[in-house]
């Protein structure tokens, strides 16, 4: 169980319990490792241990946190928070909604001016083109920055036609 090497003076001590006339009387470091683990004997045959193990795989279910246990004024307190949050959140909800809703009215009441004005725009703009992608000009607004901020090596579309006829 215990194992010491010629090269160095840490002395190895593996998983196993150790008695008192086990341990070593030498004064140097011990370095624990961990040894590989030994079933605990059971009662019950493999087949059976099968047919549990796959039950208790079909039945688990999802793994519910520990329910807290607090005093009275802590739970009150718990609850408050729990609360303020939940209402902060539905505001939060609420007003997203709504700036989606105007943007989306904003938009809808540009292309009706557009479409009263001048139908050809109109057409133009509403013009479904087919195998198109974003182009990487195209910025959508987001609420965090991009990981890359800059395309150093960016030639656009019509650059790469003109040189490739040179």
């Amino acid at each position: 169980m215990l194992r010491s090497s010629a090269k160095s003076s840490i002395q190895t001590l593996s998983r196993g319990f150790l008695s008192a006339e086990q341990i070593p009387s030498k004064s140097g470091p011990i370095q624990f490792v961990r040894g590989k683990r030994t079933k605990k004997v059971s009662s019950i045959s493999p087949q059976t241990q099968k047919i549990i193990t796959q039950l208790s795989v079909l039945s688990a279910r999802k793994k519910v946190p520990r329910v807290l246990k607090l005093s009275n004024e802590d739970l009150v307190r718990h609850d408050a928070v729990q609360r303020a949050w939940g209402v902060y959140q539905k505001d939060k909800r609420i007003k997203n909604k709504s700036d989606l809703a105007k943007q989306y009215e904003a938009m809808n009441n540009a292309m009706t001016d557009l479409k009263s004005t001048n139908r050809e725009l109109y057409d133009l703009a509403n013009v479904r083109e087919v195998n198109k992608k974003f182009p990487l000009e195209f910025r959508i607004p987001t609420h965090f920055p991009p990981n890359k901020v800059w395309y150093y090596d960016y030639v656009p579309k019509d650059e790469t036609k003109t040189t490739k006829e040179n």
